[in-house]
């Protein structure tokens, strides 16, 4: 089982992964401002976690937010993922990454 770390940089790059593989999408967040990452993701995939890493232990301090997934079944999947304030809605997205996965 291999395990691959992706980050803001990785965006639309396509990533090979095997059934079993797990992947790791690390994107900043300061989640004090309400903005937090949602994501959206293929079937192929289960989100095995959602965690944040301060970078600091000080009030307010920003970092980073880690989702994990499985690839579970062949195929192409993608992940979608918006930083936004959900009580807002779509209108209050700032950023949106796409990555990309070939399971075989």
């Amino acid at each position: 089982m291999a395990q691959r770390y992706l980050v803001t940089a990785d965006t639309l790059r396509s990533v090979e992964l095997s059934v079993g593989d797990v992947a790791v999408v690390e994107l900043f967040e300061n989640a004090t401002t309400g903005f937090r990452w949602s994501v959206e993701f293929d079937p192929q995939l289960s989100l095995l976690s959602s965690e944040r890493l301060a970078s600091s232990a000080a009030v307010g301090a920003s970092g980073m937010r880690r989702f994990t997934f499985r690839a579970d079944a062949q195929g192409t999947a993608r992940v979608n993922a918006k930083l936004w304030r959900e009580w807002e809605g779509d209108g209050s997205v700032t950023h949106r990454h796409a990555f990309v996965f070939w399971i075989r």
